[in-house]
């Protein structure tokens, strides 16, 4: 039976459906035997330039710290041939002392022969309280560790009721005492050491008893000289400006013959030295 399209209108066309495509996948990666090798290799070759940047930057550090190590022993030789040389000399002043008024006014006694007072002692007990000394600053730049003293009568006399000058007017035969302090530590830059000097004071004025008026009050002046030594040094420097410090002073005999009291003990004593803080 045949079918007819008469008097039909045309069924519009549905659009084709879109069709959807999967992206394509990724190609894996193939990963060959060579360029594991180029990776060892590279690795390799980071690992050996960090390996000789650390040694290079080690290199130059304990070469700079044993260029520093040897400019620092260089520079310690040649300050010692320099103290050795007498280049580098000991730089040092005496230091003015306050002392106490009360104290040295117990000495102020009326001279013989005179109305006036003047600095006695009568023995040597009264000599070690007195506590003759002096007190030098190191005012240089190197450390001492020695210092040597030297006391020197320079002039005097006997004198009183009865005594008349004698001439021609006699000498004194008389040497220098001194003595070398060793033991005391270093008397570094910018501090100050006192040093004792009783006891060669009492070797000075035991020489000073004449003979015509032994019994008879003296006078006497002295000078102190002082001379330091560096550390590492084999030679004593004198005080820059050579000012020997001056003891002026009467005394009676009779308290420093050999049998008086505490003679004999101080004569062989060593004077001391003190570090002042």
């Amino acid at each position: 039976m045949s079918q007819s399209s008469r008097g039909q209108k045309d069924k519009p066309k549905k659009p084709p459906a879109p069709v959807l495509q999967a992206p394509p996948a990724p190609t894996p990666s193939v990963t060959t035997e060579t360029d594991k090798r180029q990776d060892r290799r590279i690795s390799l070759s980071l690992a050996v330039a960090g390996l000789s940047m650390l040694i290079s930057l080690s290199s130059a550090y304990f070469a700079y710290r044993s260029a520093n190590e040897s400019a620092e022993a260089n520079a310690i030789s040649r300050a010692a041939q320099d103290r050795a040389a007498g280049k580098v000399q000991a730089r040092f002043e005496f230091v003015d002392e306050d002392r106490d008024p009360i104290h040295l006014k117990k000495y102020m006694r009326k001279q013989d022969g005179y109305d006036r007072d003047v600095f006695r002692i009568e023995s040597v007990d009264e000599l070690i309280r007195w506590g003759p000394r002096v007190t030098i600053k190191n005012t240089g730049t190197e450390p001492i560790d020695a210092i040597k003293a030297d006391i020197n009568y320079v002039i005097g006399s006997a004198y009183g009721v009865g005594v008349k000058q004698l001439y021609p007017v006699p000498y004194v035969m008389n040497e220098i005492s001194s003595h070398e302090a060793v033991n005391f530590g270093k008397l570094m830059p910018g501090k100050a050491a006192q040093v004792t000097l009783s006891s060669l004071l009492l070797r000075q004025i035991s020489r000073m008893n004449w003979k015509d008026y032994g019994e008879k009050d003296h006078h006497g002046v002295f000078t102190v000289e002082v001379y330091c030594r560096l550390v590492g040094s084999t030679s004593y420097d004198k005080m820059e400006e050579k000012r020997p410090k001056v003891f002026e002073f009467h005394w009676r005999p009779a308290g420093f013959k050999d049998d008086a009291v505490h003679v004999k003990e101080l004569l062989e004593m060593k004077p001391s030295v003190e570090l002042q803080r």
